[in-house]
């Protein structure tokens, strides 16, 4: 028989408001039939409560913790006072000595806000996943009114019972009718979409909505294998056969209350959803998980999905994230360039990225071999070839010199061996194919490397993944000239 998985789930709260909406919504939730009673029949499971002096008492002697006990151990354990003037921070930190604590006893860990209303049988799903082997599971929040939508959902909960079960379906719709009017900018065509890109919504008229996410704190993992950073997304690559996201409400569905006025300096400036913009927030909140998290396409439905029109959206949507996942690598590979000493072709790459040339010269996702030529590379070139890429009607060469530049995952080049040092650590020299199709010869001579005989300099800078090399000459051929062209219109 095998052995159930071990699960530590990490709750802090404390302040009236939290305290009341952890006892009269977010508990009751999860003590519906179909979540943590199911979950803890497949899983052993301790519950640690972080909070403050004053509240452990009220929280130690409610129904529903009584409840929760029920099903599985619970303990309760006192914030420091000097951290809950950070209410921030003292999250993090409850979360990070469950994190250890996790760690340290061979435990799951799942990080469970205390303002959250979850549908009936969420966890259910949960359990699901982790019985097809699991070990990191995402998911995310819809947001609501919590002065209108808790009295909403309240009024469900049968008098003097601990449990509140609603399904999926209803808990969309009564999120609908009370969603936080801030959610409104995350919607593709705002004229406010919020600094804080974390998502973005289409709406498909009388069945829901369809949602993009493009960064995602960790909902349950294994840490012995998954590390997080300071915002508590992971530092390293994920399994995709060993991860799931929660992406359809009839399967797992929460909503997240907050007052009407949380966060309202995110969408104060009026701005349209750019993927530029995006690209730029994407990177402060860098992680190797991210484009995994961004392809799902996350259905929140109070009626049956019509799968064409869902399809309609999802195929716009696609669009956009690979619009904007492009739009980061080119700041990256710009921000590369000036690290790297590259000015000119750091130039090339902003003007690449404003015009749209470098989401046309993209071929593909995932890391890449980049070789950038080095100033001196750029200035020997035919006088005006480089500005005539500059110009509308070099836009075309642009892409191909760009194209001409990089080896993505469909060029031989495994995602494991992406470094050149790797690749030649038994031979003197391969052939590998660069995304115009064109075929290059790497050698290793006495002197160091060659990419089809120019030199590559220095050592290799890795960023978002990608080998980042600089070279003393330039890999394509652009010899035409403005006036070229210019004689050629007049011809």
């Amino acid at each position: 028989m095998k052995s159930r998985d071990k699960l530590l789930i990490v709750t802090a709260v404390w302040g009236d408001w939290h305290i009341q909406m952890f006892l009269e919504l977010n508990l009751p939730t999860l003590l519906a039939e179909g979540n943590l009673p199911a979950l803890s029949r497949q899983c052993e499971i301790t519950y640690l409560l972080f909070t403050q002096d004053s509240d452990f008492a009220r929280l130690d002697a409610s129904a529903e913790v009584m409840a929760l006990r029920r099903h599985m151990k619970v303990e309760l354990q006192a914030l420091d006072r000097r951290d809950l003037s950070n209410p921030i921070a003292a999250h993090h930190k409850a979360w990070n000595i469950g994190i250890a604590r996790a760690k340290a006893e061979g435990q799951l860990i799942l990080l469970m806000p205390p303002d959250v209303a979850w549908s009936q049988n969420s966890f259910q799903s949960v359990g699901a996943r982790l019985a097809e082997g699991r070990k990191a599971i995402f998911m995310t929040y819809l947001r609501a009114v919590s002065d209108a939508f808790a009295p909403a959902l309240r009024a469900r909960r049968p008098a003097g019972d601990v449990t509140l079960s609603i399904s999926g379906p209803d808990l969309v719709r009564i999120c609908f009718d009370n969603i936080h009017p801030l959610m409104a900018a995350y919607l593709r065509t705002s004229e406010f979409f919020p600094g804080h890109a974390e998502m973005m919504i289409w709406t498909v008229p009388d069945e829901g909505i369809l949602v993009r996410v493009f960064a995602r704190e960790m909902f349950l993992f294994d840490p012995a294998h998954l590390r997080l950073n300071e915002m508590s997304l992971p530092t390293d690559p994920i399994d995709p056969e060993i991860s799931s996201f929660m992406d359809d409400s009839d399967d797992l569905f929460a909503v997240s209350l907050a007052p009407l006025g949380k966060d309202v300096e995110w969408h104060l400036d009026p701005r349209a959803a750019d993927p530029l913009d995006i690209g730029g927030w994407w990177l402060t909140y860098d992680s190797p998980v991210n484009d995994y998290v961004a392809q799902k396409k996350i259905r929140w439905h109070f009626n049956p999905a019509t799968e064409s029109r869902w399809r309609a959206r999802e195929q716009g949507s696609d669009l956009f994230v690979r619009r904007t996942a492009v739009a980061r690598e080119g700041i990256r590979l710009w921000q590369a360039a000036h690290q790297l000493g590259c000015a000119a072709v750091a130039s090339i790459l902003a003007l690449a990225i404003h015009t749209g040339a470098l989401t046309r010269a993209s071929k593909g996702q995932g890391r890449a071999i980049v070789f950038l030529p080095s100033d001196d590379a750029l200035s020997s070139v035919a006088p005006g070839a480089i500005d005539r890429l500059m110009t509308p009607q070099g836009m075309n060469d642009l892409i191909s010199a760009i194209r001409d530049h990089y080896i993505d995952g469909s060029g031989g080049v495994p995602d494991s061996t992406h470094l050149l040092d790797n690749l030649l650590r038994e031979k003197n020299q391969v052939v590998l194919t660069l995304a115009s199709g064109k075929k290059i010869q790497i050698a290793k001579g006495p002197d160091g490397l060659t990419a089809d005989g120019a030199n590559i300099v220095g050592k290799p800078l890795i960023v978002g993944g990608h080998a980042i090399y600089v070279v003393d000459h330039l890999l394509a051929d652009v010899a035409k000239s403005p006036a070229e062209d210019d004689r050629a219109a007049a011809e």
